[in-house]
């Protein structure tokens, strides 16, 4: 969905500046600048063959990370002469991907502007609580879970768990050491990682109420679902003979 929203503010005019791991197969316009100081193949290898850890269980592509490569992975970017030219500029605003981000948010913090998050599915409630927006574990599933918002008391249990490892796991595993990376990179002074995220303007999510289980969302928690479809075009005629 990011590549249809590069293409529509490119069409109205303004001037993009797009970090990215997956670049651009079509030709970019005069007001689009790419550069990917990491490429999609390296973080692919921080997990393994995804394909065999999915048969391994829910959790096991949260629990395989590999969070020393990644961590090197992040050096890298922020040692990237581009990169590093990128975030020294003035931007009006940053929009940035909400997930597998976390190493990245210091240059949000360097660059000092207004950021928007966005996620490719119902923002999940360690994102949402930096806006206020606090989810009800009653009624409202983890997006990556085979729960509703029916559920018994057991699965009001693990559904509260599930939320309970992925907080727990950024504050005690992740957070200090994606800190330490980009102060290194930018300095001490840069601030925290809940910091950085208490100050998001938006979070725009890749969902629709019609397609998803009830859920309260606060006005900076907007569901921009289809965002990145555009009008249908007609199927070419042919002469099809059985």
């Amino acid at each position: 969905m990011f590549q249809p929203l590069v293409q529509a503010l490119a069409g109205r005019g303004h001037d993009l500046t797009v970090v990215t791991s997956v670049p651009s197969s079509a030709p970019l316009p005069s007001n689009v600048y790419e550069i990917a100081p990491i490429g999609v193949d390296s973080l692919l290898d921080t997990f393994g063959n995804i394909f065999e850890i999915r048969k391994m269980g829910k959790l096991a592509f949260s629990t395989r990370f590999d969070v020393n490569t990644f961590l090197t992975l992040i050096q890298k970017g922020y040692a990237d002469p581009k990169f590093q030219e990128v975030i020294s500029q003035s931007y009006d605003l940053v929009i940035m991907n909400g997930f597998m981000n976390e190493g990245f948010l210091g240059a949000i913090s360097h660059i000092g502007a207004p950021f928007v998050l966005i996620t490719t599915m119902p923002a999940p409630a360690f994102l949402t609580q930096y806006t206020g927006n606090y989810l009800p574990p009653s009624f409202v599933p983890v997006p990556f879970w085979d729960l509703s918002d029916h559920m018994t008391f057991s699965e009001r249990l693990i559904n509260y768990a599930i939320n309970a490892f992925f907080e727990l796991s950024g504050m005690f595993l992740y957070r200090d050491r994606y800190q330490s990376v980009y102060r290194e990179a930018l300095g001490q002074e840069t601030a925290s990682m809940e910091d950085v995220y208490r100050n998001v303007s938006l979070i725009f999510m890749n969902s629709h109420f019609s397609l998803n289980y009830p859920r309260p969302n606060m006005p900076d928690n907007v569901e921009v679902g289809g965002m990145h479809c555009r009008p249908s075009k007609p199927l070419p005629k042919v002469n099809i003979f059985f």
